[in-house]
């Protein structure tokens, strides 16, 4: 694959493909153009010599952190959904479904519907070889901070939802996100209600659960710098709900 024999409109399909996605996801671009190297050509590059010498001391390990940093509920295995998730935040403009489940399909090497540590090593260890340690060791720390990320952002976005939960009985409904809506804004009415929930609430039961509360929150902030996400969760902490504990919420 040469830039000079492509057209542009087969470069654009290259680099909307989900297959581009998936190996510029695991840090593959070519180095020599700012075109994506064909799938073939790069799973038959030779792998560097130091990741034939320091796999078990140096590259596994670092994949296990990755791992577990995905792994958040310490079982031992990743879901797709840990999947997605994540290639959300280690993703670009092209990430999208058919991205997640061809990296997903990639790495769930037995079919099984998840991804165990070894699979994961394997798979990531083979896509990756021909990295120096230099340039590996730089690529996957980036990943382990978007895990650290993930965690430290879901742990706030839970504390804002516990507040706004006042009968800890795990939904939010409409009348208590008018409450929260009007903290945070004082023109905050009806109509800006039902948008919200629209948005929120994905299967329209009226209402909102923390997966439903989380998802919302952590698309809303992704762009979002860690010191501005910081800024606005502690304005959120601030919220005072009207609700006595003990009051039952309508359902």
């Amino acid at each position: 694959f040469r830039c000079d024999d492509a057209s542009a409109q087969d470069l654009r399909a290259r680099e909307a493909s989900p297959e581009t996605t998936v190996l510029r996801t695991m840090g593959v671009a070519s180095s020599c153009c700012p075109c994506i190297e064909s799938a073939e050509s790069f799973l038959h590059r030779e792998p560097h010599n130091d990741a034939k010498k320091d796999r078990e001391t140096i590259r596994y390990p670092l994949l296990r952190v990755v791992f577990e940093n995905m792994d958040r509920e310490s079982h031992g295995a990743v879901t797709y959904a840990s999947v997605a998730e994540f290639g959300q935040y280690v993703g670009n403009r092209h990430w999208d479904e058919k991205s997640v489940e061809a990296l997903f399909k990639a790495l769930d090497a037995n079919h099984d519907g998840q991804v165990q540590l070894e699979e994961f090593q394997q798979v990531c260890f083979e896509h990756t070889s021909h990295h120096s340690n230099e340039r590996f060791k730089a690529m996957l720390q980036g990943y382990i901070e978007v895990g650290r990320l993930l965690v430290d952002r879901r742990r706030l976005i839970e504390q804002v939802y516990n507040k706004i939960d006042v009968d800890k009985n795990g939904v939010v409904d409409r009348e208590t996100m008018m409450q929260f809506g009007h903290f945070m804004n004082a023109n905050f009415d009806e109509v800006k209600l039902n948008r919200l929930m629209d948005q929120m609430d994905l299967d329209s039961d009226g209402l909102i659960s923390f997966e439903e509360f989380l998802a919302y929150f952590a698309k809303l902030s992704k762009p979002v710098s860690d010191a501005n996400f910081n800024k606005g969760i502690k304005k959120y902490l601030q919220y005072t709900p009207s609700k006595k504990p003990g009051q039952k919420t309508a359902l």
